[in-house]
């Protein structure tokens, strides 16, 4: 079929005949007066202006294909789980029925897609690779890309292997689009049966109620069938309500009544085990309610070892104190946000992992939360805060200046020389255990300063003194007092500690270190006499296990028991740093055990009315220095802090070097003004009261939550121009970040995607011209993925395929099976005109300068050669 793309030029046809009946007007003759040859060039000459015009029309012919081009859509949602259809296997076994010239892609997807394989007729498709969130379906993002990889000029097809469960836009859309690329969707003819369904559909409660105040949650169930089951209700994880339940076919609800006296944020969770259901992951919902009252305060500890007057002292002052011992706290931000205030006592930056540490600094400086850091054998520098985020947002740090305190030190090495020390411990066979041992020596006397006291005990099957305990005067005598120690006997370590525990017992350094350097393979003995008397002399044992034999487990017993650190030591390489630390360990203690005096600041009054004058002492405390813009607001008498507090970001943090009374601080437990102390200073670092100025709203829309939050003043102003802020963590890592848009009268707007179920709790706040922190807090809970909710999937599919010419496919192998001649493109045949009007035109021109009987010769003869060279290699073919 031909075609023309500007046929207004076949209007100028209607002209043609004008053209011979002008030239007989003009010649003034009739047709019949015209020889033959007249006549031959007028027809020659109609004929070049004829194929001229429908060449100037731009004739075009249809071109036909059977080849195929296909784009392969594959579902990886959860939704897809309950199909007993592999997508990859699908097509597999549909690419054995591809030919030379076919092309195909694959395209997988569920909330975003990616790109598997690219279109071409190349290479074969291997797997899946792309990771893919598959909490939601979005089918039209999918229909999108593989739009844009079809070629436009041919017919093409989309083969899509889906659920047509879309929760996340409209496919529907691009049918249009598709029917103008002449391209079809087909699908799956996916085997769908009717099972056993219940869900909970939504749950609602008011979102702030007063303490003690009932108030009602509603259940919302759906069933496609009759049958019973049991709700039950969860409160902060605790199991608050369950009851037998009987379920009608279709919608189903009921009310419960509730009331809670704690303030702060609410978790409550419904649960629903039914007789007959499919999908178990969508009977459960969960939500959030807030109850107006007193400040809610996390109490995190070390095996409980706050004392109990500081936790009563608490709930005196009406404060709702949940107390957890740290190991079993998640520290995820969700959690965190249910509270204003954090204590943390006791606690060691080496218990908690990095994620959980950073989310502290962020509890604090982006959601205003306050901390409260208290000290111990495991807090600050004992707790390795040095270099941790715990560091950054303490006003206290753990390292200690050096001009502030210059303890008096004592050490004692005892080295193994015994005959297990002769082990070879590298391939060269020139290093030995007693090797190692030595370089271990010579590190500790490398790190130690004129004034400190060293000695040496070398044993084997008994303990010799090596060098007597004396100040170090020239380390060099040293190095050779014990570089030619040979390895020989058996081992008994008991004797080394013992001969070590002599020369330091009478000593009256303040701080007294063994450094046992051995491969702990020794003869059998009571340590626990030698590491009593140890103890008793307030003595500190380090071990230093060497070798790749060496018996770990009893080296970290010994360190364990002697209050001391445990390393292990398999190469030279590995001692410079095991003494770097050790060094700065024994140097710069992290805990000093000294009775002081405080001395207060004035600067405390602005937290506390306390008389402080009259704050009672404290018997130990760890050793830390100020920050540089804390505020420090108690000191002991040589000067270290004791208490300082700051701003971080819009939290404030206090930290206390002492404790709750438990060790440190026991004389502060019959203070008069203990607990208003404690109180003054958790009222400062609290988070500041809910702003009633702000009034959120959370609406999910497809995989995205849109924020809107009201800002109106006390006199029903709107408020305008302003900064809100909102922090939204939710579950994991999850943790975005942004400012608000204003899009009217005291309305503020955004919208944010959620990475899938879990709660999302959302702090919004600004800062108010009097420069003071406004905020308010909401949440929003996803409870299950929508890929658990059954929607119009099956419709969805009818209507995309029928709408496009497409076919609902039995098995893979008709994917590439029927293979009809369709319109592949267009081609242009007015060139094919032009070179015909050019041969007539040249005919022409040829007749009028030769006589027709020459010309009528000519092209005899011109034929006549053409019949003789076929008539030849006819002749020759049959030879």
């Amino acid at each position: 079929m031909i075609k023309f793309k500007a046929i207004n030029y076949l209007f100028i046809l209607i002209l043609l005949p004008i053209f011979p009946l002008l030239y007989l007007k003009i010649k003034n003759k009739k047709i019949s007066e015209l020889s033959k040859k007249k006549v031959i060039i007028i027809v020659l000459r109609t004929f070049v202006v004829l194929f001229l015009i429908i060449a100037l029309s731009q004739p075009v012919i249809n071109t036909y294909t059977r080849k195929q081009s296909v784009i392969f859509l594959a579902d990886r949602s959860t939704s897809m789980r309950k199909y007993k259809l592999d997508s990859f296997e699908f097509i597999k076994k549909a690419l054995k029925e591809l030919e030379k010239n076919d092309k195909y892609g694959v395209i997988s997807f569920a909330e975003n897609q990616s790109l598997e394989k690219n279109f071409s007729n190349e290479g074969e498709f291997q797997s899946f690779q792309s990771q893919l969130n598959s909490n939601f379906t979005d089918i039209e993002s999918a229909l999108k890309k593989a739009l844009n990889l079809l070629p436009s000029e041919e017919k093409a097809k989309v083969i899509l292997l889906s659920d047509g469960e879309e929760n996340i836009g409209k496919a529907e859309s691009l049918i249009s689009d598709y029917n103008q690329n002449n391209i079809s969707i087909d699908s799956y003819n996916l085997k769908r049966k009717e099972v056993p369904e219940v869900y909970m559909k939504n749950i609602v409660l008011p979102e702030r109620v007063n303490p003690d105040s009932e108030f009602n949650l509603k259940v919302y169930i759906n069933s496609n069938r009759k049958q019973s089951g049991i709700l039950r209700i969860y409160h902060d994880e605790v199991l608050n309500l369950e009851r037998e339940v009987e379920l009608e076919k279709g919608n189903n609800n009921f009310v419960f009544s509730l009331n809670f006296s704690k303030g702060g944020f609410h978790n409550l969770r419904v649960e629903l085990e039914a007789e007959k259901d499919f999908y178990k992951m969508n009977n459960i919902l969960e939500d959030f309610v807030f109850v107006r009252g007193e400040s809610s305060i996390l109490l995190l500890n070390n095996e409980s070892e706050t004392h109990g007057k500081f936790i009563s002292s608490l709930n005196k002052n009406n404060f709702h104190v949940t107390e957890i011992e740290s190991r079993f706290f998640s520290y995820n931000l969700n959690e965190l946000e249910k509270y204003d205030v954090v204590i943390m006592e006791n606690i060691s930056a080496v218990s908690l992992n990095l994620r959980q540490m950073k989310n502290l600094v962020s509890y604090v400086s982006e959601s205003g939360g306050g901390i409260l850091l208290i000290g111990g054998n495991n807090s600050f520098g004992a707790g390795n805060y040095a270099d941790s985020p715990l560091e950054s947002i303490s006003p206290l740090s753990s390292e200690v200046k050096s001009e502030v305190y210059f303890p008096s030190i004592s050490i004692v090495i005892a080295l193994d020389k015994s005959d297990s020390m002769k082990e070879i411990q590298n391939s060269t066979g020139n290093l030995t255990k007693l090797d190692l041992a030595k370089e271990a020596t010579i590190g500790v006397i490398d790190f130690l300063v004129k004034d400190e006291k060293l000695g040496v005990v070398g044993f084997d099957s008994n303990a010799t003194v090596l060098s007597p305990l004396e100040k170090i005067e020239d380390k060099y005598v040293l190095y050779e007092r014990f570089s030619r120690i040979k390895a020989n006997g058996g081992t008994n370590i008991y004797n080394g500690l013992e001969k070590s525990f002599d020369l330091l017992s009478d000593d009256e350094s303040s701080v007294k270190h063994i450094i046992l350097i051995s491969d702990g393979k020794t003869s059998s003995a009571d340590f626990d006499v030698i590491l009593n008397k140890i103890n008793n002399k307030k003595i500190t044992l380090t071990t230093v296990a060497v070798g790749k034999e060496a018996d770990k487990l009893l080296m970290k017993k010994l360190a364990k028991k002697g209050k001391g650190k445990y390393y292990y030591a398999d190469t030279v390489n590995s001692l410079p740093g095991i003494f770097a630390a050790e060094a700065k360990r024994i140097t710069n203690p992290a805990i000093i055990e000294k009775e002081t005096n405080i001395k207060a600041s004035k600067n405390l009054k602005e937290i506390t009315s306390i008389n402080i004058n009259d704050i009672p002492s404290i018997n130990k405390y760890n050793a830390t220095s100020q920050q540089k813009t804390a505020d420090v607001l108690m000191a002991s008498e040589d000067e270290f802090p004791l208490l300082a507090t700051w701003r971080y970001g819009l939290g404030r943090v206090a930290a206390f070097s002492g404790d709750s009374g438990r060790e440190f601080s026991r004389n502060w437990l019959d203070w008069s003004e203990y607990d208003k102390f404690w109180s003054d200073v958790i009222k400062w670092i609290k988070r500041p009261t809910e702003s009633s100025s702000l009034s959120p709203e959370i609406i999910k829309k497809d995989n995205k939550l849109l924020l809107k939050v009201n800002a109106i003043n006390n006199k029903g102003e709107y408020l305008n121009y302003l900064d809100i802020n909102a922090i939204v963590y939710g579950p994991g890592d999850y943790q975005k970040e942004f400012l608000l848009e204003q899009t009217g009268s005291g309305l503020y707007k955004k919208e944010v995607e959620i990475a899938g179920p879990g709660s999302y709790l959302i702090n919004f706040n600004y800062v108010d011209k009097n420069g003071k922190l406004k905020q308010k807090k909401s949440a929003y809970v996803l409870s299950y993925s929508p890929e658990y909710l059954s929607f119009n999937g099956k419709d969805k599919l009818k209507n995309l395929v029928e709408k496009t010419d497409g076919n609902f496919l039995e098995n893979p192998e008709k994917v590439f099976a029927n293979r009809p001649l369709v319109i592949s493109g267009q081609k242009n045949i007015w060139p094919f005109l032009v070179l015909t009007a050019l041969g007539l035109f040249l005919l022409e021109i040829a007749l009028r300068i030769i006589s027709f009987d020459l010309l009528k010769r000519l092209i005899l003869s011109y034929l006549n050669r053409i019949k003789y060279l076929i008539d030849k290699i006819r002749e020759e073919s049959e030879i």
